[in-house]
């Protein structure tokens, strides 16, 4: 509930703000307001001793799923993985999915040397991507109070 707390604080502290580009970007620290038609999926991954747990926060509604990785740079691969299949089953065609595992990002941006443990995964991501019209996926460093 703290984290909700602190998601919702967040994204009620909205600045005016956009970018537009195809591709993996780095950078915004904070929620910033899109341009009409652009739809913003969050995710994260958490790692336990046996299963990790994905989230994808859209600013209606949260839906987690159990993922069988406990590495956690998987488990942050498929969460990115996830929000994607969900912009398509929702029928979104301009989309921002934002992550804080740099890595993942990096990889994406990066298109090749993508690490062995998540070839798999990125690769479905771009497939998929590649659908929609627009999209970005870019880096959110997260903080903590």
């Amino acid at each position: 509930m703290q984290d909700l707390g602190r998601s919702w604080k967040e994204h009620s502290a909205i600045s005016i703000g956009s970018s537009h580009s195809r591709t993996a970007s780095i950078g915004s620290t904070m929620w910033v307001r899109l341009d009409s038609g652009v739809t913003k999926l969050n995710c994260d991954a958490t790692v336990g001793s046996r299963f990790s747990s994905i989230a994808v926060v859209v600013p209606a509604f949260t839906l987690f799923r159990k993922v069988n990785t406990i590495i956690p740079l998987q488990a942050e691969a498929n969460a990115i993985l996830w929000a994607s299949k969900l912009a398509i089953s929702h029928g979104l065609t301009i989309v921002i999915i934002e992550s804080d595992c740099n890595e993942c990002v990096q990889a994406v941006k990066r298109g090749s040397c993508i690490p062995w443990r998540i070839q798999v995964a990125i690769g479905e991501f771009q497939r998929i991507m590649d659908e929609l019209e627009w999209w970005n996926l870019q880096w959110i460093r997260r903080t903590f109070c």
